[in-house]
């Protein structure tokens, strides 16, 4: 069933988190899977202070996603605090 011009405006429509991220400089990688992210494009994210992508999967509104970072071996990375559980996972 094809969409109408309304419906099809607001799929197409970016949502406020990956403008909020564009708006941040958070490189955003995406689509409807990452094949290897221990090879994803990395991007300097001043917030962190170091390599960071917002990893966006297609098709799951919003819902899924993760931040991947790389901790180089001579640095730390800045403090952020959150309003809700995180998850870590170290590949």
């Amino acid at each position: 069933m094809p969409l109408d011009d309304v419906s099809a405006k607001r799929y197409a429509r970016k949502s406020a988190f990956l403008d909020r991220c564009e708006k941040d400089g958070l490189l955003v990688i995406g689509g409807y899977g990452v094949e290897d992210l221990k090879t994803a494009p990395l991007k300097y994210w001043e917030r962190w202070g170091g390599p960071a992508a917002y990893c966006h999967l297609e098709g799951s509104r919003g819902f899924v996603g993760g931040i991947v970072v790389e901790i180089p071996a001579d640095i730390s990375l800045r403090r952020l605090r959150h309003r809700c559980e995180g998850k870590v996972l170290i590949l």
